[in-house]
């Protein structure tokens, strides 16, 4: 499996399980930060599905009346390259996930998944 790279973090391949491809960022160092970065290719005899979904946590950074350090306050960003936001996360994580979304769509995995029908690996 190769190493795909979204907005400067390396996501690991894992392997494929069950038909879908997947691949972790850890660098959070705990469960609850690990990005996952999953994609399937779904062929039948009239249509085909190409699916990339990106899970990004975000973690508190420091200790508030809300949350404790490393807690997730937030819902998961999901980005089944349609977006979901928790309306209340900072501008940097969402300008952090737009660039990983970017950053994701030039691989030769994400081009090659749409192009060519190809699951990445």
């Amino acid at each position: 499996m190769s190493t795909i790279v979204l907005n400067s973090l390396n996501y690991v391949g894992q392997g494929i399980i069950n038909g879908l491809s997947h691949f972790w960022e850890r660098s959070a160092g705990i469960v609850n930060g690990f990005r996952h970065l999953q994609n399937s290719i779904g062929l039948s005899q009239d249509k085909t599905h190409v699916k990339w979904k990106l899970t990004i946590p975000y973690l508190v950074e420091e200790d508030s009346a809300c949350a404790c350090e490393g807690a997730k306050q937030y819902e998961d960003t999901l980005v089944d390259i349609v977006v979901r936001f928790d309306k209340k996360l900072p501008a940097a994580h969402r300008d952090a996930t737009q660039t990983s979304i970017e950053n994701l769509v030039v691989t030769t995995q994400f081009r090659d998944s749409v192009k060519l029908l190809l699951q990445a690996s």
